[in-house]
C-alpha cells in the first residue's frame, strides 16, 4: 500500500483474474476521501511493462483533474445555498 500511495496509482498482472492487466488511480472528494477510481484493463499478451509508468502518469493527472471538477461543482452547490 505504501508505494501505491507514494506513486499514485495501483498495478494489477493477473492478480484477480489470470491473463488480465489493470492499472488504476483513485478519484477523490473535496475532503480528500476516495470516492472512486479510474482505470485501463486489458489482457496480459497486450501488456508493455515499460509503459506502465506513463500510463500510471496519464491515469493520475486524469483522475487529479476529476476530483478537481468534483470539488468545483460541489463548492458552486455549497456558495448557492
Amino acid at each position: 500500500m505504501r508505494q501505491i500511495r507514494h506513486r499514485g496509482y495501483a498495478i494489477s498482472v493477473a492478480e484477480v483474474d489470470a491473463g488480465v492487466f489493470g492499472i488504476a488511480a483513485p478519484v477523490f472528494s473535496p475532503d480528500g476521501k476516495v470516492i472512486g477510481s479510474i482505470s485501463n484493463v486489458r489482457p496480459v499478451s497486450r501488456l508493455d511493462k515499460a509503459k506502465w509508468t506513463q500510463e500510471g502518469r496519464l491515469l493520475t493527472e486524469t483522475a487529479k483533474r476529476i476530483s478537481e471538477r468534483i470539488a468545483a461543482v460541489v463548492g458552486k452547490r455549497t456558495l448557492s445555498k
